[in-house]
């Protein structure tokens, strides 16, 4: 098994973070820099429960579900990232992300299977999040930069993502207002829109 380089560490922490943002987390720092049991580390505002604390009754509490959705998430996300960043499955780092993952979910599951029908949605969810358009810029905005730094803050990377969603939403809204200007341009009916 070999290491993650320091570009794919970025991008899994990278990762961590922008789900940390997505679902409501206040990131407190990111690092890159190894220590004696981690290869980075996002600091956030701390899952809605530890797994030990979940209880059986969680199974019914939708509000609990849906904070243990997110919580899933944001374990999938570091190495999700990863992969979509380097093609290839991390080898080293997510075993720990997934067992964490599972934890939470086995007390909001009634059955093994549904737990793993739940941890399999929860990951398409998150792959489809951490990848599309809109947010796969925010993940290497804040890679990029922790390449450079090797460690941030919270307020900064939360200043990263911002400026990176604010780009992306101006690129989405002025290329759209073009293409509707060009078909308006050619002949294109704008009520045909409505109907």
């Amino acid at each position: 098994m070999s290491s993650p380089t320091e570009e794919e560490v970025a991008y899994h922490e990278a990762g961590h973070a922008v789900m940390a943002y997505l679902i409501g987390k206040r990131i407190k720092k990111i690092t890159i820099i190894p220590s004696d049991s981690l290869l980075g580390q996002v600091e956030h505002s701390g899952f809605s429960k530890k797994s030990e604390e979940l209880e059986s009754t969680d199974y019914w509490n939708y509000s609990m579900r849906k904070l243990v959705d997110g919580d899933v998430m944001l374990h999938y996300a570091g190495q999700i990232a990863q992969a979509y960043y380097s093609g290839k499955s991390p080898e080293a780092g997510s075993y720990s992300d997934d067992q964490k993952a599972a934890h939470m979910a086995i007390n909001v599951t009634g059955s093994a299977e549904e737990l793993d029908a739940y941890l399999y949605w929860l990951y398409v969810r998150t792959q489809k999040l951490i990848c599309s358009e809109m947010n796969w810029p925010l993940i290497e905005a804040v890679a990029k930069e922790l390449m450079s730094v090797k460690k941030m803050s919270g307020r900064r990377a939360r200043k990263i993502i911002q400026e990176a969603h604010n780009a992306y939403v101006s690129s989405f809204y002025k290329s759209h207002t073009q293409k509707m200007s060009t078909q308006i341009d050619e002949g294109f009916e704008v009520n045909n829109i409505f109907c």
